[in-house]
């Protein structure tokens, strides 16, 4: 049974911040199986059949023995409508874990929305697919919750980049949030795709 997984971007046979992706593994893997983990991503990689030059999601699958890959085409989400959920205090998701049966069941509890983000204790997480970007009313700075659920491979590279500020973000500060961008290793930052509260229009992914 596979305890752990890495979603991955591939596009023109290329797999994107692949450096970032087996930093998390490594340091999952000793969290969760205390010892040092032995898969090579970028070995791994050579192995795959990449059909095309088209995005890819590359799913690696593993336990502290065995492991598993699989390749899909990309196909991006549209999102329209967005619910925001106070979820448990206590609730934690600090390691890719494969079983996501949480999050599937926030799905399924608010399925006419195209996505869900996350409170706890009134302060902003992740989405159930995502980390969040903010960008306040008057304000060029971009910010990210200091209090993800997941610190997502992307999110910590935008953080080392200086181009994300970690900050508290109170569900109470709605009304002066002009965007929220919706970021994850498949899901690069991009300016024309925020979502407004305002509105609740939401442009494809």
């Amino acid at each position: 049974m596979f305890r752990l997984f890495e979603t991955i971007a591939v596009e023109n046979f290329n797999p994107e911040n692949l450096g970032y992706h087996q930093q998390r593994m490594d340091d999952s893997y000793r969290k969760l199986f205390k010892t040092q983990c032995h898969f090579n991503l970028k070995s791994l990689f050579v192995e795959l059949l990449i059909p095309d030059a088209r995005k890819y999601k590359w799913r690696f699958d593993y336990s502290s023995t065995d492991c598993k890959s699989t390749v899909e085409l990309y196909i991006p989400k549209v999102i329209q409508r967005v619910e925001f959920v106070e979820i448990p205090s206590d609730f934690d998701y600090a390691l890719k874990y494969v079983d996501r049966t949480f999050f599937s069941e926030i799905r399924a509890q608010f399925s006419e929305f195209d996505e869900v983000i996350m409170t706890k204790n009134g302060f902003l997480t992740d989405s159930t697919i995502a980390n969040i970007v903010v960008q306040f009313k008057n304000d060029s700075q971009l910010y990210t919750p200091i209090t993800p659920l997941l610190c997502g491979t992307y999110r910590k590279k935008l953080l080392e980049k200086n181009f994300l500020i970690e900050r508290m973000i109170h569900i109470d500060e709605i009304k002066e949030i002009n965007n929220v961008f919706f970021i994850n290793a498949m899901l690069p930052f991009d300016e024309s795709k925020g979502w407004n509260p305002k509105n609740n229009d939401l442009k494809s992914l």
